[in-house]
C-alpha cells in the first residue's frame, strides 16, 4: 500500500475512534462531574507519517471521570477537552461544539474515503489498460 493510501486508512481509522468518543461526550451531557475527552488526532497522524511507531492502542487520560470505552481497540491518544467551564453539576460537556466536532469529523472521514476510492479507480484503470 502507498503512503497516501495508508495515511488515508489510517485517517479513517483514527476519525472512527473520534466519532464514537464524542459521541460518547454527547451522551454524558447530563452526566455529574463528566469531563468530555478528545482522540489527539493531529499528533497520531504525525507519529505514523513520520515513521514513527504506530500507536499499539488508545490511551485513557490519567484522571478524571469520563467514559472511554473499549480503550484497547483504538490507536490514538485518549485527552480531557473540557471545552467550557464545568456547570454546577461539574459537567463541561458544550453540546453545540461536540455536535460541530463531529460535523468536522465526519467530513474528515468522507473526504479520507474519496481519497482511497479515487487511487483504487487508478489503480483499476491502469490494471485494465491494454497496451
Amino acid at each position: 500500500m502507498d503512503k497516501v493510501s495508508k495515511a488515508a486508512a489510517l485517517a479513517m481509522g483514527l476519525r472512527m475512534e473520534r466519532s464514537a468518543i464524542l459521541v460518547a461526550n454527547i451522551a454524558n451531557k447530563d452526566t455529574p462531574g463528566y469531563t468530555p475527552l478528545e482522540l489527539n488526532f493531529s499528533q497520531a497522524m504525525k507519529d505514523v507519517l513520520s515513521g514513527r511507531s504506530e500507536p499499539e492502542g488508545m490511551r485513557a487520560p490519567d484522571s478524571g471521570v469520563a467514559m472511554a470505552g473499549e480503550p484497547s481497540l483504538g490507536r490514538g491518544e485518549v485527552v480531557f477537552d473540557p471545552g467550557r467551564v464545568p456547570g454546577e453539576d461539574g459537567n463541561s460537556v458544550d453540546l453545540d461544539r461536540e455536535i460541530n466536532r463531529q460535523v468536522d469529523n465526519a467530513i474528515g472521514y468522507q473526504t479520507a474515503a474519496k481519497i482511497i476510492k479515487k487511487k483504487q479507480g487508478f489503480m483499476t484503470y491502469a490494471l485494465n489498460v491494454k497496451g
